[in-house]
């Protein structure tokens, strides 16, 4: 039975591979490590804000007459989060939950700058967690 023997050159670019890749897999280890121990920003839980004029104004309008109304108005809107588990999906186009997140993300947005007890009950009854 013949031995297989590997060059010399072969071998020290074998090992210059593995040296290399082990690098590769140690910087990644250590850029991970790095990026969990990063500090996170959390926002103040006692922050408040009190608006007054145009912006009140406005705050006022999109909660009453879109964050209040729309999910009436359009049932479906909220409904397809709770249907996302149960096929068939029906007639779901690719942009449907694009109004969901769009509605959601500024419910939540107007809900911290005003803390509206109207928008908060609404959202703890429309969308469970």
């Amino acid at each position: 039975m013949a031995a297989c023997a590997i060059q010399p050159a072969a071998y020290e670019q074998l090992t210059r591979v593995q040296d290399e890749q082990s690098d590769i897999v140690g910087t990644k280890r250590l850029l991970e490590k790095k990026i969990m121990n990063l500090p996170t920003c959390e926002r103040s839980s006692e922050t408040t804000y009190q608006f007054t004029g145009f912006i009140q104004d406005y705050l006022n309008g999109v909660t009453e007459q879109w964050l209040l109304v729309a999910p009436r108005a359009n049932p479906g809107i909220l409904e397809m989060f709770r249907d996302r588990d149960h096929r068939p999906w029906g007639n779901l186009t690719m942009s449907a939950s694009e109004y969901a997140g769009k509605y959601l993300t500024s419910a939540v947005q107007v809900l911290r700058v005003t803390g509206d007890p109207r928008l908060k009950a609404y959202l703890k009854t429309s969308c469970p967690a």
